[in-house]
């Protein structure tokens, strides 16, 4: 707890004739005249009390500060030492607080920020501070804005966003973004969930369809070969369809092809044609060659 000196000036209390002291005393008053120690009446919210008087101090229990009113009729706070306010839901932001921890766990947080007029010069640091994937929302007063934006989102642990009223709205000084390492899921047959990481701000997705199979060699057509395998991503949002089964004797069955739906920035890559086999020799004494392989994937490195 601060320790106060209150000097009395002709008997007025006067806001400005406060000496904040910082904690740990003691203190010396000697060579003080009409000094005495001043004990300040506790309470949780000042700005209940009824028709306070210009100079009034009071000890804030909710903050744990010394708060003086004003001539602004105004509670302020008459320390230098930094406010920390930890919630689980949603708030106004205070005047009183300077740094506010947001564990929204239990879900997603709206800190609402107050009117910048009332809090010129005020500065805020506003953190979250668990690891779910619920976002923190900072929210400006009406249609205040922050750096032009009505809101801001924090959405990954121990992201931060420190910023000061300028009257009209609020600016940020500085942001901290945490910085996540990549995860990589592969799928390889079947079907398969994609899990989006908490605070994932775009993902990369590669993905090929299975090439069509060769069709068989020698004078006869041999077992039917099939078609390759599709691959999707959503329901239409990125597609590689499998090439069609090649023939005995003709080119290579028809390529895969590859398309993006609305959203998806990248590249859709259609397949190549494999070289195809052939027979020569005559009936009597035929030589058949193998076809060449299928098309190369793109992907492959």
């Amino acid at each position: 707890m601060f320790r106060l000196i209150v000097i009395l000036a002709l008997g007025i209390l006067s806001i400005n004739a406060l000496a904040v002291l910082p904690k740990g005393g003691p203190y010396l008053t000697g060579g003080c005249v009409d000094c005495f120690n001043f004990v300040a009446p506790s309470v949780s919210v000042p700005e209940n009390i009824a028709s306070p008087e210009i100079g009034l101090i009071v000890y804030d229990t909710t903050y744990n500060i010394f708060r003086g009113y004003n001539l602004s009729n105004k509670f302020i706070k008459l320390s230098d030492d930094k406010v920390n306010h930890s919630i689980t839901s949603s708030t106004t932001a205070v005047a009183q607080e300077d740094e506010i921890l947001a564990n929204a766990t239990s879900g997603a947080i709206t800190v609402t920020l107050p009117a910048a007029a009332n809090v010129v010069g005020k500065e805020y640091v506003i953190k979250k501070t668990d690891s779910s994937a619920n976002a923190v929302t900072i929210d400006a007063n009406s249609s205040e804005t922050i750096d032009g934006a009505l809101a801001q989102i924090l959405k990954s642990q121990n992201d931060s966003i420190k910023m000061v009223s300028d009257g009209t709205g609020w600016n940020i000084s500085s942001r901290y973004k945490a910085s996540l390492a990549p995860t990589i899921q592969k799928f390889t047959s079947g079907t398969g969930t994609y899990n989006t990481p908490t605070g994932v701000v775009w993902i990369r997705v590669k993905m090929v369809g299975g090439g069509g199979g060769g069709a068989g060699s020698g004078t006869a057509n041999g077992s039917a070969a099939g078609n390759g395998g599709n691959t999707t991503f959503g329901s239409s949002l990125l597609v590689a369809n499998g090439g069609t089964a090649g023939s005995r004797g003709a080119d290579g069955g028809a390529p895969g092809t590859a398309s993006l739906g609305s959203g998806p920035i990248g590249n859709a890559l259609s397949g190549t044609y494999g070289n195809p086999g052939f027979t020569t020799g005559g009936s009597s004494s035929p030589v058949s060659l193998s076809g060449g392989s299928g098309g190369s994937s793109a992907l492959v490195r």
